[in-house]
């Protein structure tokens, strides 16, 4: 008996449990993918342009996200323009790029469908200087994509 229960313990420890329970691993909503502090392009006087990009690539548990950021720019349409490229595999389509001939500081977010895997964005911040005699920026600030 005693080899018996010896067996019995081992063959327990042993071979693994046969269940047909699948648990799904879902994402909660609200779950950031991604973040970054800011993206900028900083021109000193003068004249001449600049660009700043980041890509975030990644296959998620999602079939909707938000982007959320800042947009700040001190451009002045005589001496400077900024812009933002946003491009996606996300619907509906965002502005591919947004241009800004003024001072702008505000919040932008939207949300997307991502139709197929992996997501893909990628943002860009572009500024051109034409003679100016102050330094000029663009900036994205507080980046964040998130699970809807």
């Amino acid at each position: 008996m005693k080899y018996f229960n010896v067996i019995l313990i081992a063959a327990i420890l042993f071979f693994p449990s046969c269940s047909d329970d699948v648990v799904n691993q879902e994402t909660p909503i609200g779950t950031v993918f991604f973040n970054l502090d800011s993206l900028s392009v900083w021109l000193q006087p003068g004249t001449g342009n600049g660009t700043n990009s980041q890509i975030f690539q990644q296959t998620i548990s999602a079939s909707k996200v938000k982007i959320e950021y800042t947009i700040q720019t001190n451009v002045d349409s005589i001496h400077s323009v900024s812009c933002v490229r946003d491009s996606s595999n996300g619907t509906p389509s965002h502005p591919v790029e947004q241009y800004y001939y003024w001072n702008v500081d505000s919040a932008v977010s939207y949300i997307m469908d991502i139709p197929t895997q992996p997501i893909h964005l990628k943002l860009e911040v572009k500024l051109n200087t034409y003679g100016s005699i102050i330094s000029h920026y663009i900036r994205l600030k507080n980046i964040k994509v998130t699970k809807q």
